[in-house]
């Protein structure tokens, strides 16, 4: 994506690349407002999901395909899913007048918009230092792709941490439901041949598709996180088919499979101490092994823990939605 620099430069506006990151942006922008304006919660919701799709492609845009991934799968994907699930459980709520933004919050926006315009029109080329420091160290991490490098080696504490965190969520959203030691009650079969028969052609290639993105983590865009969101979205999809699934109780397999990512992955970080190495440090001669090891254990749970969070809802008494 160009910088402001390249936007002054008058003979760059014939660059097609150029307008269509003014489109993306603008796009960005439209999508933001409509989403959080709209009366309809329903066309909310939608918004919202164009929204992380368009995201997503900024994300390929600045030459962040892992980021890209992650946006359509988890941000647009699932999260779309449970907000909509949301909505359908929702009634019609009572409109309040609507009100003028206060002058406070509108100035910290527009504060904040002109210190990140004058950060860009004072930005010069990234330094190359921590470029050349992480190159330098790949043959220490076990893999070839430097994201997976940085996420499951280096800075492994900082996603340690976020897997920390996605677990006390599933947890605390099995334990916040009024029936969290009732069976899930059952799902209405859907008699639409074409969605079943779709169903079962579909989910198997999703399963292939999240085994090949795990696979190729280690090598280029894609790892645990990606292929646990299609894992999900598999998971999902047969759900609101009617078809019955695994673990889908509040009973300890669940539990042991929320919790299997998260033991895994400290467990490893725990190994280093003990081998004379810092916390989350593997050997060079394991640590690739170490690393997908951990990363088949983390694209389980993180599936399992995703589609617990949409589980976790009520089944759907009627078809209509909320504000619609």
């Amino acid at each position: 994506m160009p910088n402001l620099t390249q936007w002054l430069d008058l003979s760059s506006w014939l660059d097609l690349s150029l307008w269509l990151d003014a489109l993306l942006t603008l796009a960005l922008v439209v999508t933001a407002a409509a989403a959080l304006h709209s009366r309809d919660l329903f066309r909310a919701v939608v918004v919202f999901i164009a929204f992380g799709l368009l995201l997503s492609v900024v994300w390929v845009r600045l030459h962040a395909p892992d980021l890209a991934l992650a946006e359509a799968a988890i941000g647009a994907g699932l999260a779309g899913a449970l907000l909509l699930d949301a909505v359908s459980q929702m009634r019609d709520p009572e409109r309040a007048p609507e009100r003028a933004l206060p002058v406070a919050a509108g100035g910290l926006c527009f504060g904040f918009m002109a210190l990140l315009i004058t950060a860009l029109w004072h930005s010069t080329e990234p330094s190359p230092r921590l470029a050349n420091a992480l190159e330098n160290a790949m043959g220490l991490s076990g893999v070839s792709h430097e994201v997976t490098a940085v996420l499951l080696n280096f800075r492994g504490y900082d996603t340690f941490l976020e897997i920390s965190v996605l677990a006390v969520t599933a947890f605390i959203g099995l334990a916040l439901k009024p029936d969290a030691h009732a069976s899930p009650p059952p799902l209405h079969q859907l008699s639409d041949p074409v969605l079943n028969a779709l169903v079962v052609w579909l989910v198997p290639v999703m399963l292939m598709v999240a085994t090949y993105i795990f696979w190729a983590g280690s090598k280029q865009p894609g790892g645990a996180f990606q292929a646990g969101a299609v894992l999900a979205a598999s998971g999902v999809l047969l759900r609101l088919s009617g078809f019955g699934l695994p673990l889908e109780g509040p009973g300890p397999g669940l539990r042991i499979a929320l919790s299997t990512g998260f033991l895994a992955f400290l467990l490893a970080g725990l190994s280093g101490p003990l081998l004379g190495l810092p916390l989350f440090s593997y050997r060079p001669e394991s640590a690739g092994a170490t690393i997908m090891a951990v990363e088949a254990l983390l694209a389980l749970s993180i599936g399992i823990t995703l589609l617990s969070l949409f589980s976790a809802a009520p089944p759907t008494a009627n078809n209509g939605s909320a504000g619609r």
